[in-house]
């Protein structure tokens, strides 16, 4: 009797151990195995068991999951040790199954909504709860056939795989890449390994997966109901581009590599349609292969060339606009196809002539007409260049006549021209200062004498002139007389007696006298600048 009230009380101590550690985790709705206390007392391999809940993300338990307790140590398959299925409360219980079995290389596993989840299942652990979560991990990427120069794979079945440590290699989840060889796995991320023992497998018998790539190539033999073939051109070094039709399956484009593919057919003949692109008609012509069967080995089907019809194409280094030196031009032609045969060319309308250098000297605007045939008689469409030449510098014209009377109205133009590239620049300099071209003086504003001109000029490609002129000015004793007038008209003498003697003694030339005169008077009855103008026409009319 006190045997029974011990084990009684024993029994009662571990059932409401369980009771509380099952409470906890459905309180905090724990998604990983949970051990029991460690006060509990030790249970034999004949008494271990396992238990608990499964629920959806909501915390909804989920009823009928087969729940699995396996083994995998070195071992090519996954020996299962225990079953149950969970309750309407998604609760489940494993009875008394050998944990001492491989201890540490045992796992739980079972299927929630189409994912299967992997777990490690350590000897300490006797329950375990598993909520669906709320985020599942995913990867993205490609299915491409790389041999054919990375063509996208569509309709290709896809797995996230984990392995255990004897290689044997389990999908989490999988899914189908879409026309352009894409996928997108979701899955339920597992605590087996580290993550070097998980990856994206395109091996249908999930013998080893790629890790950290996202274009993946399937192993070779391992695609089935493929059509796939190199497209090249006899005796043609460009790209192919163009269409390839399999009748009564679909079309598909030529890549980069002058490749296609066509997947996922059935075991039987079809027929195989080639069509160049507009622009790739000049190098070959539609072709049909019959009797084509699905096959692993790519097709590598030569094209027939279409015949040259197109002409070569001649090009110059001329350069636009004008150069002050002689010109050296040189002509370069092109053929995709049958080859450059010969480049002729004319300047300024001479007999056309073999060549592609041309020497071009002298001033002027001059014509260059070229063109090319190819190998096979195709003869380019004439063209024709102008190259430009000045090497002369600008050239100035003075007026007629560059000699005035300090009575005179003074009009000077020159005529400053380059006659090819242009004048671009060009200055005017008196005794000095700047002037404007055309320009003009009126009475009295130059003193008699020698005047310097400066003029520069520069054209369009640097050719620059440097030339002086002289501008004279005189007078003499009549004109003398007409600016005294001047002076006497604009009130530069301002007493009507005074400008009288002043005639009276230049009409008599009295040059002495009126020297003294004017002397006496400027500043009082004489402007002083008109004064000092007079004086130096005395000067000059007294010394030439």
């Amino acid at each position: 009797m006190k045997l029974a009230n011990n084990i009684d009380n024993r029994t009662c101590t571990y059932l409401l151990i369980l009771f509380i550690t099952l409470t906890f985790l459905f309180i905090t709705n724990s998604s990983y195995a949970v051990g029991i206390d460690s006060n509990s007392p030790e249970l034999s391999a004949a008494e271990a068991e396992l238990q608990g809940t499964i629920t959806d993300e909501f915390g909804a338990p989920i009823k009928g999951t087969q729940v699995e307790v396996f083994t995998y140590y070195f071992s090519a398959t996954l020996p299962t040790l225990a079953v149950a299925t969970t309750d309407e409360n998604g609760h489940y219980t494993i009875q008394q199954f050998d944990r001492s079995a491989r201890p540490g290389y045992q796992g739980i596993k079972f299927s929630i909504k189409g994912y299967q989840v992997y777990r490690s299942l350590p000897s300490s652990v006797h329950i375990f709860n598993f909520r669906f979560p709320d985020v599942l991990s995913s990867v993205s990427g490609n299915i491409t056939l790389d041999r054919l120069g990375a063509i996208p794979i569509p309709g290709y079945t896809v797995s996230y795989d984990i392995c255990v440590s004897s290689g044997h290699c389990m999908p989490l989840h999988s899914a189908i890449t879409d026309d352009t060889g894409h996928f997108t796995i979701t899955y339920i991320e597992s605590d087996y390994g580290d993550p070097g023992h998980r990856g994206v497998n395109a091996d249908p018998n999930h013998s080893g997966f790629e890790i950290g790539k996202t274009a993946i190539s399937p192993p070779p033999g391992t695609l089935y109901g493929v059509v796939n073939g190199f497209l090249e051109l006899a005796n043609a070094n460009v790209r192919v581009n163009g269409t390839v039709e399999l009748v009564d399956v679909g079309t598909t484009k030529i890549n980069l590599y002058g490749a296609f593919a066509f997947f996922n057919l059935l075991d039987k003949e079809y027929s195989l349609k080639i069509t160049p692109s507009d622009w790739d008609a000049q190098y070959f012509v539609p072709i049909q292969k019959n009797n084509v069967r699905p096959s692993n080995t790519p097709l590598a089907i030569i094209l027939p060339p279409a015949p040259d019809l197109k002409p070569p194409v001649t090009t110059d280094d001329s350069t636009l606009g004008w150069h002050n030196d002689d010109q050296t031009i040189h002509l370069g032609a092109t053929d995709e196809r049958s080859g450059v045969q010969t480049t002729y060319f004319s300047l300024d309308n001479a007999t056309f002539a073999e060549g592609n250098v041309v020497s071009i000297n002298g001033d002027g605007v001059h014509s260059l007409q070229y063109f090319s045939i190819d190998k096979a008689g195709n003869q380019e469409e004439l063209k024709t260049v102008k190259v430009k030449i000045d090497k002369t510098k600008p050239y100035v014209v003075p007026p007629i006549s560059m000699s005035f009377y300090q009575t005179d109205v003074i009009n000077l133009h020159f005529d400053i021209n380059d006659p090819l590239s242009g004048v671009t620049l060009s200055e005017i300099v008196l005794d000095n200062s700047v002037i404007e071209n055309p320009t003009s003086f009126e009475l009295l504003a130059l003193t008699v004498g020698d005047h310097a001109i400066h003029i520069t000029a520069s054209d369009a490609v640097g050719n620059s002139t440097e030339i002086n002129f002289v501008l004279h000015i005189s007078i003499n004793s009549a004109h003398f007389m007409e600016v005294l007038k001047i002076g006497q008209d604009r009130g530069l003498i301002d007493n009507m007696g005074i400008y009288k003697s002043l005639s009276e003694k230049a009409k008599h030339s009295s040059w002495d006298a009126l020297e003294k005169e004017i002397s006496a008077q400027s500043g009082k009855h004489i402007n002083s600048d008109y004064a000092s103008l007079l004086l130096d026409d005395i000067k000059y009319i007294t010394t030439h």
